[in-house]
């Protein structure tokens, strides 16, 4: 037993006392604070709900006209000009976004200076959607109102419930979450700190002082102790990661 202890300590402190060790460490829950706030900065500089986008609108077609809306979002203007036109115009008239939609109702484009960011074009596609999918079920005798009514989903809800009856929600998306996180970090975990031990088996054997180590102590003491030993370090990166965090 005593010599198990001996080459844990051996393991943990030769790698505890690494520069390298001690840089990781520290940098590490740093770059994670880092990735958060920089993720935090990035969608409070997303001002694509907060600022109204101007859209000027040709609509060959004439389905869409009376039935676009503007809203708090988008606010959405009808040109009679053509195409070419209003392409060349719309930015100087003060318009984020020029939506033009043909006749066929195929190859609808939005185009800016800048590219629209996803959650407005995925707005103007839903609002254009909802639009025609309502024409074409009228079209087709279909009430649209019955049709969504008929469509609408069942929302189940896990409870729990314990001895006394006690009813509690039973927070299933948030066990699931913990659940991947924690299968994460320890495939995570196995992949960094079982490399580790497997280059401290191959350094040793390299350099031949396994062969003197095992003339005192059994391979099984010698892996057991490697393995509580890079274990431990890999507890002390966590333990002092929770603390910084």
């Amino acid at each position: 037993m005593n010599k198990i202890l001996l080459i844990i300590m051996r393991e943990y402190l030769s790698r505890v006392k690494k520069k390298s060790f001690i840089l990781l460490t520290i940098m590490v829950p740093l770059l994670f604070i880092g990735m958060i706030t920089l993720i935090g900065f990035i969608a409070a500089k997303q001002t694509e709900f907060t600022d109204k986008k101007k859209v000027t609108v040709i609509d060959v077609s004439g389905k869409f006209s009376s039935k676009l809306k503007s809203d708090n979002v988008i606010e959405y203007s009808f040109s009679n000009d053509s195409f070419e036109t209003v392409k060349r115009t719309f930015i100087k008239d003060g318009y984020d976004y020029l939506l033009y939609i043909p006749a066929s109702i195929t190859g609808i484009q939005l185009m800016g200076e800048k590219k629209a960011p996803p959650l407005t074009s995925s707005k103007i596609e839903d609002e254009l959607t909802n639009i025609i999918r309502a024409q074409r079920l009228a079209e087709a005798g279909i009430d649209s109102g019955v049709l969504a009514k008929a469509q609408k989903a069942i929302n189940l809800e896990s409870k729990q419930v314990d001895e006394k009856g006690a009813v509690k929600d039973a927070y299933v998306g948030a066990a699931t979450a913990v659940g991947i996180l924690g299968a994460m970090l320890i495939y995570i975990c196995l992949l960094i700190y079982g490399t580790q031990v497997m280059r401290g088996v191959i350094e040793e054997k390299v350099s031949r002082i396994v062969e003197v180590i095992i003339s005192s102590v059994k391979p099984f003491q010698l892996m057991l102790g490697k393995i509580i030993g890079v274990g431990m370090v890999g507890l002390t990166q966590f333990f002092y990661g929770s603390l910084f965090q």
